[in-house]
């Protein structure tokens, strides 16, 4: 699995470095260093991803590391995923997304975890992974901008992603970004979601419908920070920060949807 992975990996980064439009590989990754409804470093602890970005479309790479200590278990959730904007006539914007979710043992998991432990002076996380899973994922996205000025823009969002037999969700938000100068930029997600779980080891642990939201920092429209609550339906929160690299030309973004 973890071969394929990286083997489809290499692919899309070598497709998206081909001419034909702005490509930007993006590197992020999320800790719940923050979260104050319950002890850090477990549920949804930390998040790595790799996102190339062409004319539009875009591959990602994307690792979720779960951590249930009372159960006395662990599971990696890995996305690979290939995304496209969907023709469409009138105000709204679309993009589709298909891919596979392994659920199991991943790429990173809990040796990279431990190994920060180890370098941060924390205790060493060791839990029992299940058996591996794997499942095909559709998402789509729907966005309706509004440029009410020069520097502010809003709109309602929808997100929707379907993993049949693991989970699903709906993420329904309005996108605010403010950017009063060339080189920075705010964005606000405030929403609500909706999960449905199949997977039995994370179904305790989701709410089937809270409030959610996502406030972003954006600098010379490269370097992010991201606060996010409720990201994974655990009602908890996260803070991510990443870099993009411009492989050939400028592309200006802002939304982080999973």
């Amino acid at each position: 699995m973890k071969r394929r992975i990286l083997f489809t990996l290499a692919i899309a980064l070598a497709m998206a470095a081909t001419p034909g439009g702005a490509q930007v590989l993006r590197l992020s990754t999320e800790n719940d260093i923050l979260s104050r409804s319950g002890p850090a470093d477990d549920l949804y602890t930390f998040g790595i991803a790799f996102e190339v970005e062409s004319a539009g479309s875009g591959w990602s790479l994307r690792e979720n590391a779960f951590t249930d200590r009372a159960a006395g278990i662990r599971f990696d959730e890995t996305y690979l995923s290939v995304r496209r904007p969907l023709p469409v006539d009138g105000p709204w914007n679309l993009s589709g997304e298909l891919g596979l979710v392994h659920v199991g043992e991943g790429l990173f998991g809990q040796n990279v975890q431990n190994a920060v432990h180890r370098a941060v002076g924390s205790d060493q996380v060791e839990l029992e992974y299940p058996g591996s899973s794997t499942y095909t994922r559709m998402a789509i996205t729907a966005t309706r901008p509004v440029d009410s000025n020069g520097s502010f823009t809003w709109g309602p969002s929808f997100d929707a992603d379907v993993v049949p037999g693991f989970r699903s969700w709906l993420l329904v938000t309005v996108d605010a970004v403010w950017q009063p100068r060339g080189r920075f930029a705010v964005e606000l997600q405030p929403g609500a979601r909706f999960t449905s779980v199949s997977y039995d080891a994370l179904e305790p642990h989701v709410a089937s419908s809270a409030l959610a939201g996502r406030a972003s920092v954006v600098f010379d429209d490269r370097i992010f920070v991201t606060w996010s609550y409720n990201d994974y339906g655990d009602e908890r929160e996260h803070v991510s920060i990443g870099y993009r690299v411009p492989l050939g030309g400028r592309t200006r973004e802002l939304h982080d949807g999973r």
